[in-house]
């Protein structure tokens, strides 16, 4: 029998305001109040509002628990939320290692951080050894997606002591990331770079007030961040500043952007590369007129190269990079907007020029609400490999670590990382409330089948916006590809 996907109802009376891009509205902010659905008890002191996990007494008898995690070069993207040698004044490393002092001495652990370039090669290795060298993982989500896809990992649901309901899961994640009702990976407050991975934008202050535009924060808090806004003042800004006829690094633009952007804006206006159908499987969408529809509009923006400037596209091929470079751009007040991950924030701490955080725009007014997209090249999950030696005392460890990290380690990114010490107004930590509580996750971009989510990005780099085309030449190797995921996550144990 055909499957009838979950939005395929909306969709036939699609107005491009329908929201088929959610897999979840129940999102928590980072460091803000539960969604309601934590049941533990709370402490006994009647003031203490803290939310503890439904744990037994545990003795872990000295036991070692190895946490394979990411190793980047790039320092923004350093997993920096696992391990932490001493208290050295840094407030990330000193709230890491409290919370882990206090994980280990309850439960009398030892913690072992073990940082890979290549975690699914040694978690491969480790599943076929049988040698229990590893007790869980923190990896991207496009290396969750192989190792899921290849049945090297253990499903949550079935793993004592994680209740995936309580606050400290993203619940965006246990929904999206689940393939037939099958969960072998969620984004807990174990880590901070889904946080950091998570899709925003930055505007330039001086040029706001320069050009009298309209305040976006006004704008991102009635609903009213569109496209459309977006469009209209970044026009207003372009220049050619030094005459010279070439549009480069040395004139003003109304958007600095990556090729990532365009899943980003994509999924922002209420588009989706996969969703899923009642049986929770996945069903691709980025073929639709509603989305080819949105994908114009996105192309007909940030491809005016007299509007937009492609970082990536330009700095590629120089010394400079992408990432320096579109930070010193931004910094000299060569944009109005820039699209960010939350961590590149990081590199603006020394911009003289003040600056404030917006969500992603919604494609209309009548969009109900916004979406912002978790990175999957660098979005962190946690994992756990089949050959996990004791699964009991992992499940207590992820509980355990995920509930203190709510208390202890989102807090302090959240609120002193990005509205204190790196932000400069009040408005913008309201602005991480929505960006934060309107996440998700699109297997069309985790799991890239056929390779089409890639393609998406990939054609930014020549301006080619003929997706129809390239998906239509692709259609059956997509559909293999959605078929051999379903057939690994529905297979007999």
């Amino acid at each position: 029998m055909e499957r009838i996907p979950r939005v395929l109802a909306l969709l036939l009376v699609f107005s491009l305001l329908i929201p088929f891009a959610s897999c979840s509205d129940n999102t928590a902010a980072p460091g803000g109040d539960n969604n309601g659905t934590d049941t533990a008890q709370t402490d006994t002191d009647p003031g203490d509002t803290r939310v503890y996990p439904e744990l037994p007494d545990y003795d872990a008898r000295g036991a070692v628990v190895t946490v394979v995690n990411i190793d980047y070069s790039i320092p923004i993207w350093a997993q920096r939320d696992i391990w932490a040698e001493e208290i050295n004044g840094e407030i990330i490393n000193d709230a890491v290692f409290r919370r882990n002092s206090t994980i280990q001495e309850k439960y009398n652990l030892s913690i072992v951080s073990q940082p890979e370039l290549d975690q699914a090669a040694v978690i491969n290795r480790a599943n076929a050894a049988a040698d229990g060298s590893v007790d869980l993982a923190t990896v991207s989500l496009k290396t969750f997606a192989s190792l899921a896809g290849a049945g090297a990992l253990v499903e949550l649901n079935a793993v004592p002591h994680i209740n995936l309901d309580m606050s400290w899961y993203d619940p965006s994640s246990v929904e999206c990331l689940s393939i037939a009702n099958k969960l072998y990976g969620v984004c807990s407050d174990y880590t901070i770079m889904d946080n950091d991975a998570t899709t925003a934008m930055v505007f330039n202050k001086k040029l706001l007030d320069d050009f009298n535009l309209e305040n976006p924060y006004n704008l991102a808090n009635t609903g009213a961040w569109t496209l459309d806004k977006l469009i209209e003042m970044s026009a207003n800004i372009s220049s050619d500043i030094n005459g010279d006829g070439v549009m480069d690094d040395n004139d003003r633009y109304g958007l600095l952007y990556q090729r990532d952007t365009m899943s980003s804006f994509y999924n922002g206006c209420g588009g989706i590369i996969a969703a899923k159908d009642g049986d929770d499987l996945p069903v691709m969408f980025l073929q639709t007129e509603e989305s080819m529809a949105i994908l114009d509009r996105l192309y007909d923006y940030l491809y005016d190269e007299e509007v937009c400037f492609h970082v990536m596209k330009f700095f590629d091929p120089k010394p400079e990079g992408f990432t320096d470079g579109m930070t010193r751009m931004f910094q000299a007040n060569s944009a109005l907007f820039m699209w960010i991950r939350m961590a590149d924030v990081e590199n603006l701490r020394t911009m003289q020029v003040d600056f404030g955080i917006l969500p992603i725009p919604k494609l209309d007014a009548k969009q109900e609400r916004y979406y912002h997209s978790v990175n999957p090249y660098v979005g962190a999950t946690v994992i756990i490999p089949k050959s996990s030696p004791d699964l009991e005392r992992t499940g207590i460890f992820i509980e355990a670590i995920s509930a203190e990290s709510k208390y202890i380690l989102e807090p302090v990114y959240y609120d002193i990382m990005l509205t204190t010490k790196i932000t400069r107004d009040n408005e913008s930590a309201d602005m991480l409330d929505i960006i934060f509580g309107t996440r998700i996750y699109d297997n069309g971009e985790i799991y890239d089948f056929g390779t089409i989510g890639s393609d998406l990005i990939y054609m930014t780099m020549t301006y080619n916006r003929d997706m129809a085309s390239t998906y239509a030449k692709k259609e059956k190797q997509i559909a293999k590809a959605i078929e051999k995921v379903i057939n690994q996550f529905t297979r007999e144990e």
